[in-house]
């Protein structure tokens, strides 16, 4: 049985992956901090270590900088659990020894497992992976001698003709006084069996009586305890986590609406280090349903929550980012999150192989900043310069979700999107409009012209992540 560090300060993340690993045959031993997880490194090093990255006292970086630096667990193979919008830590995970990187939005326990036990024999599975090392290489595999005792050795076989143990569960027992009869019972000779008695003789008038036959008692073998199914543990633990989402989802409205009021009330002396926190604390909370939904298989949750996660994250760290934009998307997206968590029992898919995508913007920079936020939440999209040519291509094409900007020359985004609106093809596609944060209120309150929503630019690569995959998952819902 190979020996496991879990590090995962989730309480409850931790609890579900603690069960499936000891199911898988892992000797688990669970950190909920990195502070602990390096005491625990340092008193007994383990064969493998399962590491989230974002962790309290000290991150998951500092964790694997232990690792590496001590003779005693240089070579420990580490499976890192990450968010994929946070692409400077995943590559300074990289950077400091992480063997593999894990999205945890999109990996179930079962996945991890199998991610975790390939790793120990050498071989890379590729399941829910993230970046690349450093150079471009496949990651490192830091292959793990087997722990003591996990091979048990091989039992010699009984001989045919030995009896069965006593407490062996097919026994078929006697009762007491044939037993007795049998122990005073001379042993036979094999040379020359004694003859069979003979029945005594019946009384004149009366059948002879039949010889009393032993009585035998089937012993019923015991009941093995059962070892649920993957359906049956999914099935398990999304009921558990559907039923967190209630709890989950008043404590970040609560939280959302202290950040409102903060956010109306600058005065405060403490105005940004107060929105950093209540934003931090959303974070916190949005983390963990992140990491059960991609757990128990909540896909589309799990994409609109990692992306608003990281959203949350980044603006907690750079408070002076908030603007009347982000500010927006938070609300729309909680009040999303809030349908979604309603309906978490229905069918479920995240599939956006096929999703097609429209940026029209007569800036390339403005351009490239859209395609890379949309890279952020791994979608893809054709981008065009001229409104003409986008309107060429909407008469021919459905898109799924179109991206325009305001002021374009020839055609401003407000008339392009009249004429998409138009289009048979294209008549109910969500536009989007991107326009400056200078006059962004005024052109919020004011006629959208038939978009579905604004941005202001310039934006963040993850608030544009989380309104593009709001948007998608909100017309497959």
């Amino acid at each position: 049985m190979s020996k496991l560090l879990l590090v995962e300060d989730d309480a409850i993340i931790a609890s579900i992956y603690q069960r499936k690993l000891k199911s898988a045959d892992f000797e688990v031993t669970h950190a909920a901090d990195g502070e602990i997880a390096i005491e625990k490194l340092r008193e007994d090093p383990p064969d493998i270590v399962l590491l989230d990255l974002q962790l309290p006292k000290k991150n998951g970086i500092d964790v694997l900088l232990y690792l590496r630096s001590q003779s005693s667990t240089r070579n420990v193979p580490a499976v890192v659990f990450t968010n994929a919008y946070l692409g400077q830590m995943v590559q300074a995970a990289w950077d400091a020894g992480a063997t593999k990187c894990l999205t945890k939005a999109i990996c179930t326990p079962k996945q991890v497992a199998d991610v975790l036990r390939a790793t120990l024999e050498g071989i890379d599975i590729g399941v829910g992976g993230k970046g690349q090392p450093p150079g471009g290489e496949p990651a490192k595999n830091f292959v793990a001698a087997p722990a003591k005792g996990s091979q048990p050795p091989p039992q010699e076989s009984a001989p045919r003709s030995a009896p069965p143990a006593a407490d062996t569960p097919d026994v078929i027992k006697m009762d007491s006084a044939l037993a007795d009869l049998l122990a005073a019972t001379p042993s036979p000779q094999p040379s020359a069996p004694p003859p069979e008695p003979s029945p005594p003789a019946a009384p004149p008038g009366r059948a002879p009586r039949r010889p009393r036959m032993p009585q035998f008692t089937q012993v019923a073998p015991p009941v093995e305890p059962t070892i649920p199914s993957e359906e049956q543990f999914q099935a398990e633990l999304r009921k558990e986590f559907t039923s967190s989402l209630p709890p989950s989802l008043a404590y970040v409205r609560q939280k959302l609406q202290a950040f409102v009021k903060n956010e109306n009330d600058p005065s405060s002396l403490r105005w940004t280090e107060d929105r950093s926190a209540i934003l931090f604390d959303m974070y916190r909370r949005m983390h963990s349903v992140t990491s059960g939904s991609g757990a128990c298989g909540c896909l589309r949750i799990s994409r609109v929550s990692a992306a608003f996660e990281a959203l949350l994250t980044e603006l907690s760290e750079n408070p002076d980012k908030i603007t009347d934009s982000t500010t927006r998307t938070i609300v729309s997206t909680v009040d999303f999150l809030g349908q979604l968590f309603e309906k978490a029992d229905n069918p479920d898919t995240s599939d956006f192989s096929n999703v097609s995508i429209m940026v029209v913007d007569d800036e390339p920079l403005s351009r490239k900043a859209v395609m890379r936020g949309l890279e952020k939440a791994e979608l893809t999209a054709k981008d065009v310069a001229d409104p003409r040519v986008a309107l060429e291509l909407a008469e021919k094409q459905h898109f799924h979700l179109i991206f325009l900007d305001i002021d374009m020359p020839g055609m401003d985004g407000y008339e392009l999107c009249k004429k998409i609106r138009a289009t048979s093809t294209n008549n109910k596609t969500p536009v989007i409009f991107v326009t400056g944060l200078n006059d962004f209120m005024a052109k919020a309150k004011s006629s959208l012209s038939g978009g579905s929503d604004l941005i202001g630019k310039p934006f963040l690569s993850t608030e544009l992540a989380v309104k593009s995959l709001s948007y998608l998952v909100k017309a497959r819902f």
